[in-house]
């Protein structure tokens, strides 16, 4: 993992406010962005792929946060581009930690990270039955496509 510099960290708060905005014009309520390129891309962090549920959420409206397990939590509030860190211990588990945090409508539409683990979008689905899920696989392309001052 790395330090975000000031520089970055408004470059990454710039292209928030670019998906929250594309997210709202799609209809779509959120983004979820597990452990991948997009979610360095997004918040600053780099971090490996794991079993455990490791991530940030992009809300249309509101602010966004990083939801990740407790060992990580004050490393995340400091390296991060995203200022609110939520964080879950083994004896709450994963499924108590997307029903807690995740505040969507029942029927919201999250676009997935398309580099996300199978398990991960099971997951979702099985805590938010009638949410609908989509692939944010356009979605972050045509953003990264469009290089910013920073890139």
């Amino acid at each position: 993992m790395r330090d975000v510099t000031p520089v970055l960290r408004g470059a990454i708060q710039a292209r928030i406010v670019r998906v929250k905005a594309t997210l709202r014009a799609a209809g779509w309520d959120a983004l979820w962005l597990g452990q991948s390129t997009n979610l360095r891309y997004l918040s600053g962090v780099v971090e490996k792929p794991s079993e455990r549920l490791f991530g940030a959420l992009i809300p249309a409206e509101g602010q966004p946060f990083m939801l990740v397990p407790r060992l990580y939590h004050d490393e995340m509030q400091e390296l991060s581009a995203i200022g609110t860190v939520y964080s879950w211990t083994d004896e709450q588990g994963m499924p108590a930690a997307i029903r807690r945090y995740v505040d969507l409508p029942p029927q919201a539409t999250i676009a997935m990270d398309p580099q996300l683990q199978a398990g991960f979008l099971f997951l979702f689905q099985e805590e938010l039955p009638r949410a609908r899920f989509a692939s944010a696989a356009s979605l972050l392309a045509d953003m990264r496509l469009k290089k910013d001052a920073h890139e």
